[in-house]
């Protein structure tokens, strides 16, 4: 399944009790090592002192929504490090503009809840896979 790494570390960063346990079981069951943050605020802090390959936001998070968390990471990785995490937004409110917004914010992709959870394993694991071969960085 996961050809150059043996863990991917994915940061989930989802208020909502019953999206929480859903995907946390689904990423741990996929082979991910995923840690939950229940607001943008917990996200954040989390993100400053982990190693993530991946963030996996919900866009309506309180504390912090998920358009302003992307921004401060795309922010603090140009400033302090090579290392690029890869943020895949979510949200159950798909306006028009959403999509562009999100990749405005340093997002690299914007999926639309409610999402199969075999078609966002597949999406996380393509990411992350190709992140070995070219950084975007």
């Amino acid at each position: 399944m996961m050809k150059n790494k043996d863990v991917w570390r994915i940061l989930l960063a989802e208020d909502d009790l019953i999206s929480q346990r859903v995907a946390m079981k689904r990423l741990e069951k996929s082979g991910f090592q995923p840690e939950l943050a229940k607001d943008g605020t917990e996200a954040w802090n989390m993100f400053l002192n982990n190693h993530y390959d991946l963030v996996l936001m919900d866009l309506r998070m309180p504390g912090m929504d998920g358009l302003s968390l992307a921004r401060k990471i795309r922010s603090y990785e140009e400033k302090t490090t090579e290392h690029y995490t890869h943020i895949i937004g979510l949200s159950a409110h798909a306006l028009e503009d959403m999509q562009q917004e999100c990749l405005d914010a340093g997002m690299d992709m914007f999926l639309t809840k409610p999402i199969e959870p075999e078609s966002i394993i597949a999406h996380v694991q393509r990411m992350l896979e190709k992140s070995d071969e070219a950084k975007p960085i």
